[in-house]
């Protein structure tokens, strides 16, 4: 199965970003940030998803909820986020599923990436 945005996700706010701190930074270093976001999503979906509306309707709602989850980190706990990102991201997986499959990005490179992630949740169980 494709995990394409689950994963793109997690590289927005695990690999290169401190989610912890998204909720005490300045606005300037916020709107790098949510560039960044939309960079990683297109690299992770541009082939597929640029080409027909439900695709660009995913990327556009992943973006958006991605930038919204991180403005709510100031209201809510970080880890409720994490959970609420989890399940959403999986279901725009599987709406996706049929168009991430015939991707350049192949199904195997996501769950590569997956394997380096710091996992967020590993901290607590070990």
């Amino acid at each position: 199965m494709p995990f394409h945005l689950l994963v793109a996700y997690y590289v927005v706010d695990h690999a290169f970003v401190n989610n912890t701190k998204l909720s005490k930074m300045d606005d300037k270093k916020l709107w790098t940030h949510f560039i960044w976001v939309v960079l990683v999503f297109l690299a992770f979906t541009f082939d597929v998803f640029l080409s027909n509306p439900l695709g660009i309707l995913l990327l556009i709602l992943s973006i958006g909820v991605t930038v919204t989850l991180d403005m709510g980190r100031k209201k809510l706990s970080n880890h409720l986020i994490e959970i609420i990102a989890f399940f959403i991201f999986l279901f725009f997986t599987l709406l996706g599923k049929s168009y991430l499959s015939r991707s350049f990005v192949t199904i195997e490179f996501p769950g590569i990436f997956w394997g380096c992630l710091p996992q967020p949740w590993a901290s607590r169980i070990f």
